[in-house]
This record gives C-alpha cells, structure tokens and sequence, in this order.
C-alpha cells in the first residue's frame, strides 16, 4: 500500500533565517548585555577555573560574548555579509589573560556560553514559529 504522505526536506539554516522575524533579532540585540552577563555567571557555575579569574578578566570575557552576540544578530541580518569582524571581539582580551587561559579552558568557556544560548534564546521568541 502506498503511503501518499509527502516528505518535506528539512529547511537549511540559511532558509530558516528568512522567517525570523526583525522584531526577534532586534530583542536579541537589545538584551546581548544582560546574555552576556547571564552566560558568564553560567560559566561561573559550570566551570571551576572561571572563578579564579580576576574580576577584570571575567568581564574582558564577558565583552567578548557581548560582542559575539551583536555580530551573531548582524550576520543573521545578513548572512553573505562579511562577517570578518567577528574575530575582533577577541582583541578586546587583554594579553595577561590569554597568557592565563589554556586552550582547553577556551573551548570549555565556548562549550558552556553555546549550551547556555542554546537553552535562553528560544525564550525570546514571542511564539513558536519565532
């Protein structure tokens, strides 16, 4: 027996883009400061070595997910735009801490603010289709 049910191929990233509404973009920049706040007491929860940091190095990382978030939106704005300055967010690290952080730390930091986004974002959405 046929199954005459239509199978839809799931929309790649860049369609799925279209439909997020100006109005959740514009949400998401405006709260990139308190999620940046919000993402660094994250890592202060969920990593050890976070809270060894210098108060001063805490917030250079905190101004680096700021950042990250802004150029997040930007690019979701206009995903072929060159999306370069990206990489600057991390000039804004002062040189003592990059001396203090092992790569392993960095990734760990990466890890815990991409789970942490991945479970606050959706909660700015004013529905389901957002």
């Amino acid at each position: 027996m046929a199954d005459n049910t239509s199978f839809e191929a799931p929309r790649s990233p860049l369609q799925l883009l279209d439909s997020v509404p100006e109005s959740t973009l514009r949400r998401l920049r405006q709260y990139s400061g308190r999620l940046a706040t919000q993402a660094v007491h994250a890592m202060s929860e969920r990593l050890p070595f976070f809270s060894d940091l210098e108060a001063s190095q805490r917030a250079s990382v905190q101004l680096v997910v700021q950042a990250a978030v802004v150029n997040f939106v930007e690019w979701m704005r206009n995903p072929s735009s060159d999306v370069g300055y990206t990489a600057q967010a991390f000039e804004l690290v002062p040189q003592e801490l990059t001396r203090r952080i092992a790569l392993a730390q960095t990734v760990d930091m990466v890890r815990v603010t991409m789970e942490f986004f991945e479970e606050v974002v959706p909660l700015l959405a004013r529905n389901e289709e957002q």
